[in-house]
């Protein structure tokens, strides 16, 4: 079996940029380097996301407590929401911090945490778990575990415009998409920290 070794970029050095905004400067460094509309730091990541101002997009899943959740359910509330899958190295290599943040924001009273596990692509489903079966199967390996509604066919990649995984977008209580962030992996160690207070500040400033 192969696992899109072609297709996915290999975990890079370059710290992803933190906390973007729609006030956030494109770096002049930044190209459309896939040409698919898209302009990529020089290991791949989007430095922007193509939500980010707009209405975030309408989404049902289940969840793995057995819910249906839904875009709805996020309004009226500041939600971090993380775009991830077991397929990908980069978001394995993200577990822990993905971990660690839903943890962080479970200890805040404004803000939720919900993460979406995405498959590669509708062509790619049959691999979206690798070897581990499940997310749960993954969680289990992993000792880790967060809150994780299950895209089955790639429609909720597609819908929330998903260029990389890991991704973080922050949603205002107006279910705007008010910032975003790739891989802590590559920051420092007080990533995690400093992108919950920044998520923070924000919500103050409305």
């Amino acid at each position: 079996m192969i696992f899109l070794a072609l297709t996915l970029p290999a975990c890079a050095l370059t710290p992803a940029l933190s906390f973007v905004t729609v006030d956030t400067p494109v770096p002049v460094s930044a190209k459309d380097s896939r040409k698919d509309g898209v302009l990529r730091d020089k290991d791949g990541r989007p430095v922007r996301h193509a939500l980010l101002g707009q209405v975030l997009p309408e989404f049902r899943a289940k969840a793995l407590d057995g819910r249906t959740v839904s875009s709805a359910d996020l309004a009226g509330q500041w939600t971090v929401l993380a775009a991830w899958g077991v397929w990908c190295h980069d978001s394995r290599n993200d577990a822990d911090y993905i971990d660690a943040l839903a943890k962080a924001v479970g200890a805040e009273n404004d803000i939720e945490f919900l993460s979406v596990h995405v498959p590669f692509s509708a062509e790619h489903t049959d691999i979206a778990y690798r070897d581990y079966g499940s997310v749960e199967g993954y969680f289990e390996a992993r000792e880790v575990s967060w809150a994780t509604i299950i895209d089955e066919d790639a429609s909720i990649r597609e819908r929330l415009q998903i260029k990389w995984t890991p991704s973080y977008l922050v949603i205002g209580p107006d279910l705007m998409v008010r910032a975003f962030r790739t891989d802590f992996s590559v920051a420092d160690e007080g990533a995690v920290a400093t992108f919950l207070e920044d998520v923070k500040r924000l919500a103050i400033e409305g």
